[in-house]
């Protein structure tokens, strides 16, 4: 395994450049030591529960990660391929410490890699700093003279999440709404139909549900181009709406009965603002790279909003940290956790939004008409050298201080990245956990203010990128 893949929220790679199957046996048992280590005194590691994506070498990966678990004498529930929140659903279902998702999330279908639970609690940052130094130092769990028993617990697990959502919502069962589900080829395919079936829809068209086979679009919600199938089909089959998720659905993004594609910010402020109409005064988390229409709508809305790191870890934890009911990010993770677990779930967010289409007495372009207009880039995605992207943001960030050093009213926020906040808009350059990718994103009042904060923006990342490039990305 090469460093590189222990990243900040999970373990992911090139397949064959950076993550190395050959490695997982070894990478593995470093990974039940520390989770026995995590796991203390508080109980005994005795179960962990298995899961995989739909990317064609994750079989061999599961096969390799329950082999060390089962050697190290830990039984292994094998939940074969499933969605990223089937596996999270699973720590609070089933007789289980820990669970492990082969996946590598959004990315390209060469790369893999895995997500990590102990205790409910996702493993990140400084959890994973540890178990690449076990795993580098050769510090691994010893075999045990009792080996551990697979368990075969997939279909039990698939009923009790149908169920459970079901009865979560009793007024979408036998729902008259026209709605086109975009699987991306990904891991929801293997429920979806199931979950139609238990609720009674009639009206509903799927979009690539082919697990294994490679989808003619990234499975990527919150970038609008991998949309336009979904868009061309919800037009010509005049539907309410269309609905599509990621590769391990844990990510859910729409598009308007228009063709029109609904922005994770704008989702976020919608579900933000529900929940508070239903909980005054309720903690809404939001991430960094999102519009400040959410925070606008959650304190109008007599909420209290904070911003927090990207990355469903750091929203994870600050949710916990501010007992928030609702988190969300840009990038189309939502966290509910006023009815639900609090994980990000790209099924369950696509009910709830179901759900407050039906409760409203809107249609979804009647929601967004809703939401306040800014003026701003969508977030830019800059392809940087690996591990260059920390120091372009350093770089950034000694030019914005250098370049408003003694404007009062001026704000730098390095809470992610460098984010320089004015009485007109803002600017934000950070690097991103899961990619070699340098993210930028302006926002402001009027078109003069966003032009001035665009020339600071291409000056500041002059060194690393050409004017000519940056003028072709930062539109509004």
């Amino acid at each position: 395994m090469q460093d590189s893949v222990f990243r900040v929220y999970d373990i992911r790679g090139k397949i064959g450049e950076e993550f190395i199957i050959e490695s997982v046996y070894n990478l593995a048992r470093s990974l039940a030591l520390y989770c026995k280590e995590k796991i203390g005194a508080l109980k005994e590691l005795k179960t962990i529960c298995v899961a995989m994506d739909a990317r064609v070498h994750s079989p061999l990966i599961k096969q390799e990660f329950i082999k060390a678990f089962l050697d190290v004498g830990i039984h292994v529930i094998d939940l074969g391929l499933c969605s990223t929140p089937m596996l999270y659903f699973s720590q609070y279902t089933l007789d289980a410490q820990a669970g492990f998702m082969i996946t590598a999330s959004h990315n390209p279908s060469d790369y893999n890699g895995i997500k990590m639970v102990v205790n409910k609690q996702n493993l990140f940052d400084q959890d994973i700093v540890t178990i690449k130094n076990y795993f580098k130092s050769h510090n691994y769990a010893p075999l045990a003279v009792q080996k551990g028993l697979v368990l075969d617990q997939a279909q039990e697990l698939k009923n009790a999440y149908i169920t459970y959502l079901k009865n979560l919502f009793p007024n979408l069962v036998g729902m008259q709404k026209k709605v086109v589900f975009d699987c991306g080829n990904g891991a929801v395919s293997v429920v979806l139909q199931d979950i139609i079936n238990a609720f009674e829809w009639q009206q509903v068209t799927l979009l690539c549900v082919e697990l294994g086979v490679e989808c003619e679009h990234e499975a990527n919600p919150a970038d609008e181009p991998t949309l336009n199938h979904l868009k061309q089909v919800v037009k010509d089959t005049h539907a309410d709406l269309g609905i599509a998720f990621d590769g391990d659905g844990d990510r859910m993004g729409s598009v308007t009965s228009n063709g029109d594609w609904v922005s994770g910010d704008k989702l976020v402020g919608l579900f933000a603002q529900s929940i508070v109409n239903n909980n005054p005064g309720a903690a809404i988390v939001y991430d960094t790279t999102c519009s400040s229409i959410v925070a606008d709508m959650v304190d109008s809305s007599g909420g209290v909003a904070y911003r927090s790191r990207s990355g469903h870890s750091f929203i994870k934890q600050a949710m916990k940290k501010h007992n928030a009911l609702f988190g969300g990010e840009l990038s189309s993770h939502f966290f509910f956790n006023d009815r639900y677990f609090g994980f990000d779930d790209g099924l369950y967010a696509a009910l709830r939004l179901l759900e407050l289409i039906i409760q409203s007495d809107k249609n979804l372009v009647e929601l967004v008409a809703q939401v306040p207009c800014k003026i701003g880039s969508p977030q830019v995605r800059l392809v940087c050298a690996i591990g260059k992207g920390p120091e372009i943001v350093l770089h950034a960030h000694t030019f914005f201080e250098k370049k408003y050093s003694g404007f009062g009213t001026i704000k730098i926020d390095t809470l992610d990245g460098v984010r320089i906040e004015t009485d007109h808009g803002w600017i934000l350059v950070r690097s991103s956990n899961t990619q070699p990718v340098v993210c930028i994103r302006i926002e402001g009042e009027i078109h003069e203010s966003l032009y001035l904060l665009r020339e600071d923006l291409i000056e500041a990342l002059s060194p690393y990128y050409s004017a000519e490039i940056l003028y072709k990305t930062i539109t509004w």
